[in-house]
């Protein structure tokens, strides 16, 4: 359910096609756009609600109440109903009405400092180019998995609230936020007990966390070595490098100068397949961009993780495949779709197709 003219969302994106970002994010739903402000197209809700398992929206507190879906509202109209509020802050705290977006938990957790590595934020930034260079730095680690953790948090309490009404016919509302579930993600860092060792940071030049744990240069190429335990650094050294073996990991300055000199005498490509081989993590780091991986990896294709669909209006798309795959699941995945493209559709489904002309004329609902 969209407000009329659409999400705002749908906005972003850029270029002349714009609304690139809604493409991905609303893929195989289902739109209507209505005036919530207005009675009859509150009424149109209540139609839906009465025919709904759950609600999913991010409003802030008090917004639901105003535009008629507030939970004592679709309560009385379908006492089952799972009613899910996702926020920024949470219902109670004192900036429970201010909004938010992926940024601030970003950097209120931590994840963006951490992601940006030891090196910041750096120290004696004076002129503007390095004023300017730390923040296109900070910008970049404070990406947007801000934005999917609180999704996966969603989509979790949500089925937690389906099953619960599936076995007890009961149902509820659920608050989640942006805050704990981004602490949840960060928990390695959030969680603090004694004796607990630090976290460990990136370092500088943002290679990674251990000499074990980091890209390396190799001969031609770059590889991201991963041996983080115990096992797998022993097969490492038996297999490449046995005069590694007796090397300190307390004095990770030498092991990383150490494994820069056993790198740097093959090509990327050869270090995977050597490593792999014997069970070690070594993978080809500089291969291609992301949208060349998922566009021509073979074990991308192989699993059916971006099939092309089509839509209205961008023509053919490649979009995400399965997360999970279950037995009997459905093969066919839907493009994105505009704003309010099944408008029609909702209105016959909840009994209002002699309305559909009148409403639409209106501006009680709407589409592109």
């Amino acid at each position: 359910v969209e407000p009329i003219g659409g999400d705002p969302f749908r906005g972003m994106g850029g270029g002349a096609l714009g609304g690139v970002l809604a493409a991905k994010t609303n893929a195989a739903k289902e739109s209507i756009c209505i005036d919530l402000k207005s009675e009859e197209g509150q009424g149109i809700v209540a139609d839906l609600i009465a025919g709904a398992d759950a609600i999913v929206h991010n409003y802030r507190p008090g917004v639901p109440d105003r535009l008629g879906i507030g939970y004592e509202t679709a309560k009385a109209i379908n006492p089952e109903i799972v009613w899910v509020s996702a926020n920024g802050y949470g219902p109670d705290s004192p900036g429970a009405r201010r909004p938010s977006a992926h940024p601030i938990p970003g950097a209120v957790i931590g994840g963006a400092l951490f992601q940006a590595g030891s090196a910041m934020p750096p120290a004696g930034c004076e002129t503007i180019e390095e004023i300017r260079e730390a923040s296109r730095q900070l910008m970049r680690a404070n990406e947007a998995n801000p934005d999917p953790n609180t999704g996966l948090l969603v989509a979790s309490a949500t089925l937690l609230g389906l099953y619960a009404q599936r076995r007890y016919g009961v149902g509820q509302e659920i608050y989640v936020n942006m805050l704990t579930a981004n602490a949840y993600a960060n928990s390695d860092d959030f969680l603090q007990y004694e004796g607990k060792p630090p976290r460990r940071q990136v370092d500088g030049e943002l290679y990674g966390t251990a000499p074990w744990y980091r890209l390396y240069e190799a001969s031609e190429g770059w590889v991201f070595f991963a041996a983080p335990t115990c096992e797998e650094w022993e097969a490492f050294c038996e297999a490449v490098a046995p005069q590694l073996s007796d090397l300190s990991a307390d004095d990770e300055a030498a092991m990383t100068a150490a494994l820069a000199e056993v790198f740097a005498q093959a090509p990327a490509d050869e270090w995977e397949r050597r490593l792999t081989a014997v069970g070690v993590g070594c993978v080809r780091a500089d291969a291609g961009t992301v949208g060349d991986f998922f566009t021509h990896d073979e074990h991308v294709l192989a699993n059916g993780f971006n099939p092309v669909t089509n839509h209205r209006r961008l023509g053919a798309v490649r979009r995400w495949g399965p997360l999970t795959k279950m037995a009997g699941g459905r093969d066919d995945y839907g493009p994105g779709v505009l704003a309010g493209q099944e408008t029609d559709e909702i209105l016959a489904e909840v009994g209002r197709s002699a309305d559909i002309e009148r409403l639409r004329a209106t501006g009680i609902v709407w589409s592109e």
